[in-house]
């Protein structure tokens, strides 16, 4: 009986110890920790830049207006960037505040990055404009250059066949 409990407790303690050995060898890559937006905002505008750690970007497009939309979802593998542009509303008169958004996805661990046109889809690149005014919504942005290196993101775009008064972002991370 003494032979057979030692078998199995060496059994256990063999396990036990190589799955420890898999934890400790396992890199686990980090996201961002910090993104500041380094530009000025015109007068009568808020300007700002948030990040949503270990979020990601789902989007689907509304087959019968052909609208896309856009759900933020928890994922340890990504993070989101979000720059807002908030054009502050005239007292008493209504619809006439204007904002507009962009989102970026940056997989956890990128550091460098540089990206031109259809490419951007691997950011996931998004823009919203959001007013009483024809064509508000979210867009997938196809057209622009993104280019993260030494601790600065630069990115410059247009959606097409759309007004819009953010063309380029730039941004310091972390």
């Amino acid at each position: 009986m003494k032979v057979i409990s030692m078998v199995l407790v060496s059994a256990l303690l063999m396990c036990s110890c190589k799955s420890l050995k898999n934890d400790a060898t396992t890199e686990k890559k980090e996201g961002l920790s910090k993104v500041l937006y380094t530009e000025s905002c015109p007068k009568q505008v808020e300007c700002s830049v948030e990040l949503l750690k270990n979020t990601t970007m789902k989007y689907a497009t509304e087959k019968s207006t052909g609208n896309l939309y856009l759900k933020l979802e928890e994922d340890s593998l990504v993070d989101v960037i979000k720059y807002h542009y908030n054009k502050n509303a005239v007292k008493n008169i209504s619809d006439s505040g204007y904002r507009e958004e962009v989102y970026l996805e940056i997989p956890h661990g990128t550091t460098q990055l540089e990206l031109e046109n259809k490419d951007l889809s691997k950011v996931k690149a998004i823009f919203g404009k959001f007013c009483f005014c024809k064509n508000a919504g979210y867009f997938k942005i196809e057209n622009g250059n993104f280019v993260m290196k030494d601790g600065t993101i630069n990115f410059t775009f247009n959606v097409e066949n759309l007004s819009q008064k953010t063309e380029h972002l730039s941004f310091t991370f972390e």
